[in-house]
C-alpha cells in the first residue's frame, strides 16, 4: 500500500475505548536483554513470523509489531473495524493462554494465525511472546475474501484491490513448518526464563578478559564434555598456565567452576521446565545420573528430585 493511501487510511484510524499503557511490566532482566531482542529478530528473519515479548497482563491497547508488521496488518490496524478486530483477537488469544499456560494459537477474522507462548519463571507466568500474523495453508484466504466486501476504505475499490494484494503477500507456511516455528518459539521462551532465573554473574574487577571469556565459553558449552585444554585453546592460553591463572583469580579450580555452573544450570531447568531429571542431567553436561545426583546433593544439600518437589 503506497504512502498516499496509508495517509488517507490513517485519518480514519481508531482509538480503543480502554486508554493508558499496557498493564503490567516486563521483568528488567528480559526487557533489557540483548539476547531477547536478538533472538526474536532472528526468529522473524528465519520464519517470517512476527514475535514480540510483552507483559503477562492483558494489554489495554493493540499490540503492534513495528518493523516486523506486514503491509496488510499495518493497513488493517489503521481502519477502525480492523483495529478493533485485531485487538479483540489478541485479547481472546491471551485469555486462552492465561487459562492454559502452554503455546496457544488462534486465527483473526482475516484468517491470519496468531500465537502466544508463556515465559515461566519459578512457576509464575512473567511474560508472553506473542506473534504469528502469517497464513497457514489455504483456509485463511476464504475468511479474508468473505470479509473483504465489508471493509470501507477512503479509496474505495482501488484501496480494496491494494489491500487484497497486501494480503496475498503475507507469508504462507505449511502446517508442518508452522508447528516447527511454534516449537522453536517455545524453546526461546524457555531460554528467556532461564536467562531471567539465572543471569550471567557480574564480572569481577579482578578478572582479566581471558577469564571472562573462559567463563562465557563454559556456559555456552555446558552440555558438552569440557576439558582444561579445550577452554585454554578457546582463550589462546597454554593449558597449565590457564589453570593456574584461573585458580589464582577465582579462588577455585577450573573443574570446580564447571561443576558449579552445571549445578546452577540444572537448578534453573528443575525450576522452569517439566523435563525428566535424566534429560536435565544430560542437558547440564553431567555424564551420568549418579554423577548428577552426587554432585548436586553435595552443592545444594538435597537431591534433584527433592529440589524439584520443594519448588526450588
Amino acid at each position: 500500500m503506497d504512502e498516499a493511501t496509508l495517509s488517507r487510511v490513517r485519518q480514519h484510524s481508531c482509538h480503543l475505548s480502554v486508554r493508558g499503557p499496557d498493564a503490567g511490566t516486563l521483568p528488567r532482566g528480559l526487557a533489557q536483554s540483548p539476547l531477547v531482542r536478538g533472538s526474536l529478530a532472528e526468529f522473524h528473519r528465519a520464519t517470517g513470523l512476527a514475535a514480540k515479548l510483552v507483559p503477562a497482563a492483558l494489554p489495554t491497547r493493540l499490540i503492534r509489531f513495528g518493523a516486523q508488521e506486514n503491509d496488510f496488518c499495518r493497513a488493517a490496524v489503521c481502519n477502525p473495524d480492523g483495529c478493533r478486530g485485531c485487538h479483540q483477537a489478541q485479547l481472546a488469544l491471551l485469555r486462552r493462554l492465561g487459562g492454559k499456560l502452554k503455546p496457544q494459537q488462534a486465527s483473526c477474522r482475516c484468517g491470519l494465525v496468531l500465537l502466544a507462548v508463556p515465559v515461566m519463571a519459578a512457576g509464575r507466568h512473567v511474560a508472553t511472546v506473542i506473534g504469528g500474523k502469517v497464513r497457514v495453508g489455504r483456509s485463511g484466504a476464504r475468511a479474508f475474501e468473505a470479509l473483504l466486501p465489508q471493509w470501507r476504505l477512503p479509496g474505495g475499490k482501488r484501496d480494496l484491490r491494494r489491500l487484497r494484494a497486501d494480503y496475498y503477500r503475507v507469508p504462507v507456511l505449511t502446517v508442518q513448518k508452522f508447528r516447527a516455528a511454534v516449537r522453536l518459539l517455545d524453546m526461546l521462551a524457555r531460554l528467556f526464563a532461564e536467562t531471567l532465573a539465572h543471569p550471567p554473574p557480574p564480572r569481577s574487577p579482578t578478572d582479566p578478559p581471558c577469564i571472562c571469556e573462559a567463563k562465557q565459553f563454559v556456559r555456552l558449552h555446558l552440555a558438552e564434555r569440557l576439558t582444561n585444554r579445550q577452554v585454554a585453546q578457546a582463550v589462546h592460553l597454554e593449558a597449565s598456565y590457564f589453570c593456574r591463572l584461573f585458580h589464582r583469580l577465582t579462588k577455585m579450580t577450573f573443574r570446580a567452576y564447571v561443576a558449579q555452573a552445571r549445578v546452577e544450570q540444572a537448578r534453573t531447568l528443575l525450576r522452569n521446565s517439566h523435563q525428566r531429571i535424566g534429560q536435565i542431567a544430560s542437558d547440564a553436561g553431567f555424564q551420568s545420573a549418579s554423577d548428577f545426583n552426587r554432585i548436586f546433593k553435595a552443592r545444594v544439600g538435597m537431591t534433584p528430585t527433592d529440589f524439584r518437589r520443594q519448588g526450588g
